[in-house]
């Protein structure tokens, strides 16, 4: 098991992971093995600017019991470049929390689904408190695509987020 802290004043920026070929996690890569059940907890910072060809221009999760709890801090402004999904790519067997005022804003998957978030089947996404995702783009779920489990309460919102195809829909949510 592992935990990854990111605090306040951290900034993940301007971070790449491959322009051709397949590439995941702009920023981060997080992934569960066997045994192994990695947790990457965010209270404060920003992850900026990073970008991905095919998933999770900002953060992959991968493999059962891979976590990502967003207390605070905030994504913004991360692409998914060709057929890539999702801002933050929530894989089979793995859980997203957003909680408390965390924020998704201005991140775009190009010419794929989910601009803020992409849950695959048997993936997990929670968004609870004051936590957002606003002002994003994808095919399909201009914030949100859902394949998996997805769960919205207390004051948690998605605003001005839009699809960008013109054969799917759900500016906010594709469910």
């Amino acid at each position: 098991n592992s935990t990854l802290t990111i605090n306040d004043g951290t900034v993940l920026c301007n971070n790449g992971n491959g322009m051709t070929g397949n590439s995941t996690g702009g920023a981060l890569y997080v992934c569960a093995l066997r045994d192994y059940t990695p947790t990457v907890i965010m209270n404060g910072g920003v992850i900026e600017g990073n970008y991905t060809t095919t998933s999770a221009g900002g953060v992959y999760l991968t493999g059962a019991a891979a976590t990502f709890i967003m207390n605070g801090g905030e994504i913004r402004g991360c692409v998914t470049y060709e057929d890539g999904n999702g801002t933050v790519y929530v894989s089979a067997g793995a859980e997203f929390q957003m909680r408390g005022c965390a924020r998704i804003t201005e991140c775009l998957a190009r010419s794929g689904s989910g601009g803020g978030v992409y849950v695959a089947e048997n993936g997990t996404f929670t968004m609870s408190g004051s936590s957002a995702i606003t002002n994003c783009k994808g095919s399909r779920g201009g914030a949100v695509y859902n394949a998996g489990t997805f769960t919205m309460r207390d004051n948690s919102h998605i605003a001005d987020c839009i699809y960008i195809s013109s054969i799917a829909g759900g500016g906010g949510v594709h469910n």
